[in-house]
């Protein structure tokens, strides 16, 4: 089994749920590679003899038909994403290991990501559709790929797969617990900047090479968790190479410093880094005394202080650096310059969030603008050479702000690394009203499942936001929206997680929200 259950008691319905979630951690499902978890989405229609549709672009439908004497009520969406973010190296091509702690937390061995984003929201909606006590309308699930990269599949969406009379559309990719009614979610962007590296140069004979590994930050998602002042691995080990090179600068005679020969940090763009990895050479004579700053000094010093507005000591707390020594042989290092520009880029960026209101305000965390890097390092373009590049995603509540941001970090990643430096489409903005049908139907459904309801927007992305754009161009109506789902924290990182008593609370919401839709439509 890929799910050790423990001893935590597991509720009947929800076992289901936890069951179906089982199957899904043994299918690899990195964006981009959604092949083998469609697949087992097909069986599924077929074993349960639901119809299924793909389009083009690798979404699917699975249409589940009414209980008997429903038939006439219109179809209700409920949508979530196949693919996952994964660890290079561990569940991007092997089963994900996962277990239910003491306390009921579902999570992953601690290797890797748990891919409850958004699994537990499509396996709940496939519970949904095998129970057969639920009496029940038409609906759908609709399952898309490539929610976690660029270009979004949701974008490609064939309309032609949804059904003509759908009446609602159920996002199950909130992740702040049932009873908790989504009704909005930030635009973004993604900004890339390339460098051309050029030809390397062989290293000075008096230098020796060493590798460094930056790990043990919480990483997360770089939406809902910015504002938690997680730490940026690729800012923090960038920062410190840059003030250690100019420490050896000032105590080397012949005001060498650091020669960098490789540099990557950060796993998905719209994830906080947890690590980032270097090789560099340092003059032989100040070998000894470079290990001690990067191994000793800096982390001490970041553990006890943090970093001004970017990490609290608390969440430094189990940083970690390994360094290893590696002949020098016919190593060859980046030039200087382009050395100074790729950390300066990394390090003197701004990250994190620039616009923040109270809690109250019905914002996620209160967070209105925010940007994170989240990929950054040198690899062999497509034409075999080799180049830096870094993407930083930028969210915002306010289309303007988000524009004006995007323009002012595209302006300042320019002047470091020139002009290749591209930016995508921002958009994604989604606001309901509070009188949306959907948003009282949640807050009826909430109420009758016990929960308190609670109405907020997210500082992050929604599909049902694109997928009522793709509806909308097409000519069809945009559908009355919201987002629900189960407590997961964590998310994007080892630590992911997700609270077992809150999938089940959430299901029972889930089945509550799609009555109450049926009802208003048959009022």
């Amino acid at each position: 089994m890929s799910i050790d259950r423990g001893t935590y008691p597991i509720p009947q319905e929800t076992a289901s749920v936890i069951d179906l979630f089982e199957e899904m951690t043994e299918i690899p499902r990195p964006s981009g590679n959604e092949d083998g978890i469609r697949n087992w989405l097909v069986a599924f229609a077929l074993e349960n003899r639901f119809e299924a549709n793909i389009d083009v672009r690798g979404n699917m439908t699975i249409n589940v038909p009414a209980s008997p004497g429903r038939e006439d009520l219109p179809s209700v969406i409920l949508q979530g994403h196949m693919d996952m973010v994964t660890i290079p190296g561990t569940n991007d091509t092997k089963p994900t290991k996962a277990h239910i702690d003491e306390e009921g937390w579902l999570r992953s061995d601690g290797t890797t990501t748990l891919g409850a984003d958004n699994g537990i929201g499509v396996a709940s909606a496939l519970a949904i559709a095998k129970d057969e006590n639920f009496e029940h309308g038409p609906f759908t699930i609709l399952v898309t790929v490539n929610e976690e990269a660029p270009p979004m599949g949701i974008t490609q969406l064939d309309p032609g797969i949804v059904p003509a009379d759908s009446m609602f559309w159920v996002n199950l990719d909130s992740e702040e617990g049932a009873g908790l009614i989504c009704r909005g979610c930030a635009a973004s962007c993604d900004i890339k900047g390339v460098l051309e590296i050029g030809e390397r140069e062989n290293l000075p004979d008096v230098y020796r090479v060493v590798e460094i590994k930056l790990s043990g930050l919480k990483g997360g998602h770089s939406g809902i968790e910015i504002h938690e002042k997680r730490g940026n691995a690729v800012q923090l080990l960038a920062d410190w190479l840059l003030a250690a090179d100019a420490l050896m600068k000032s105590r080397y005679v012949n005001g060498n410093g650091l020669k960098l020969i490789d540099f990557n940090g950060g796993v998905k763009r719209n994830a906080i880094p947890s690590s980032a990895c270097c090789t560099v050479a340092v003059p032989s004579e100040l070998y000894e005394a470079f290990c001690h700053i990067i191994t000793d000094i800096y982390p001490k010093s970041t553990k006890s202080k943090g970093v001004l507005n970017a990490l609290s000591p608390e969440n430094a707390d189990k940083l970690s650096i390994e360094i290893k020594e590696l002949p020098s042989g016919d190593v060859k290092a980046i030039s200087d310059n382009v050395r100074t520009q790729a950390l300066r880029t990394m390090a003197l960026i701004e990250n994190g969030v620039y616009e923040q209101v109270p809690d109250n305000s019905g914002i996620t965390h209160g967070v209105l603008l925010s940007s994170n890097i989240g990929v950054a390092g040198i690899s062999s373009r497509e034409s075999g050479e080799e180049a830096f590049s870094l993407v930083s995603m930028v969210r915002g509540a306010k289309i303007e702000s988000l524009k004006r941001k995007v323009s002012e970090l595209k302006a300042a990643i320019g002047y470091h690394l020139g002009d290749n430096v591209t930016s995508g489409d921002a958009g994604g903005a989604w606001l309901e009203d509070l009188e949306s049908p959907a948003v009282q139907a949640a807050v009826r459904a909430a109420t009758a499942a016990g929960l308190d309801p609670k109405i907020f927007a997210y500082h992050a992305g929604l599909e049902c936001a694109r997928g009522n754009d793709v509806l909308e161009a097409a000519g069809r109506r945009r559908l009355p929206s919201v987002s629900v789902g189960p407590l997961l924290k964590g998310v994007h990182s080892q630590d992911e997680r997700v609270s077992v008593q809150s999938v089940d609370e959430t299901l029972r919401f889930i089945k509550e929200l799609m009555a109450e839709m049926w009802n208003s439509a048959d009022a």
